[in-house]
C-alpha cells in the first residue's frame, strides 16, 4: 500500500490473490476445529513461503481477526526472504509465526500439523507438500502449483495425437493431468479432494487451487483403480505417486 492505505496499482493482482485465498480458508475452518477441541493452537506449515505476502495474510486472519491460536512455519530456500520474514513478524509482535531457511523435503516436524499450503511451489516442489501433509496426517491442504515441466515429455497416447503434436497445448494438457493425478493420488490416501479455480485468469495464469481435506471414509480403493487406469492410458510416472509410496 502506499502511505493513504491504497493498495498500489502494481500489486493489485497480489491483492485479489491473497483475499481471494483466505476467502476459501473461511470456508475451511471447520476442518481444523480438532485442535482446538484438543486445547491446542492450529499448526500450519507454508512451504515455499518467498516473501511471505501469503503467510502474514493468513496469520493475520487466523490470529487477529478471528482470535484462534496459531503456530504458523514459513520454509523457503532463500536465506534473505527468511531473515525478512522473521524481521517483520518480530517487528509486528507475531510470536508464533516464524520462517526457517530450509528444503521442502527436509524438513521434519516435532509436533503435530494440522494445515499445509503450498502457493506456487515450482514444478514437482509442489508435490513434497502433500506429501509431507499424508505423512503428518494433516486435515487439510491447499496447493496451488505453479510451473509443471514433469510429465509433458512423459504424455504418451497414439489416440489423442491432436493433443500431444502442438508444444503450447500439450504444456497445458501436461498441467491439467499433472492436477488430476495430484488430486487422485491424494484420493487414494484418504483424503476428499477438490481442484476449483484459484483467481480469475485475467490476474494469473496460475489459477488451480487444489483443496484437500483428510477423510478416513474416502472410497480410497475406488481411487485406486481409477487412477491406475488414468496413468496407464496416459503412460505417466508422476513424482507424487513415489513420495507417497515412500510413505507408505
Amino acid at each position: 500500500m502506499n502511505s493513504s492505505g491504497q493498495v498500489l496499482a502494481k500489486r493489485y493482482n497480489k491483492f485479489r490473490q491473497l483475499n481471494k485465498f483466505l476467502e476459501i480458508v473461511e470456508d475451511c475452518l471447520p476442518a481444523l476445529e480438532q485442535p482446538l477441541k484438543q486445547g491446542r493452537p492450529i499448526r500450519i506449515v507454508d512451504f515455499g513461503s518467498g516473501k511471505a505476502y501469503l503467510t502474514f495474510a493468513l496469520y493475520h486472519y487466523l490470529v487477529e481477526h478471528l482470535k484462534l491460536p496459531v503456530e504458523l512455519v514459513g520454509l523457503d530456500l532463500k536465506e534473505d526472504v527468511v531473515f525478512f520474514g522473521n524481521k517483520v513478524a518480530s517487528q509486528l509482535g507475531y510470536d508464533h509465526l516464524k520462517f526457517y531457511h530450509e528444503d521442502i523435503k527436509d524438513f521434519q516436524s516435532q509436533t503435530e500439523i494440522d494445515m499445509v499450503v503450498s502457493l506456487h511451489a515450482c514444478d514437482i516442489a509442489t508435490d513434497y507438500a502433500p506429501a509431507q501433509a499424508v505423512k503428518w496426517q494433516a486435515q487439510l491442504v491447499l496447493a496451488v502449483p505453479c510451473c509443471q515441466h514433469e510429465l509433458f515429455n512423459q504424455l504418451v497416447q497414439p489416440s489423442q495425437k491432436a493433443l500431444l503434436e502442438h508444444g503450447v497445448v500439450k504444456e497445458r494438457l501436461a498441467a491439467l493431468i499433472t492436477d488430476a493425478a495430484r488430486a487422485k493420488l491424494l484420493e487414494t490416501v484418504g483424503y476428499s479432494v477438490t481442484i476449483m479455480e484459484f483467481i480469475d485468469l485475467e490476474h494469473t495464469p496460475k489459477n488451480l487451487l487444489i483443496r484437500a481435506f483428510r477423510d478416513p471414509q474416502a472410497p480410497s480403493e475406488v481411487a485406486k483403480e481409477e487412477y491406475a487406469q488414468f496413468k496407464k492410458f496416459w503412460s505417466i510416472e508422476p513424482s507424487l505417486e513415489f513420495l507417497l509410496a515412500e510413505e507408505a
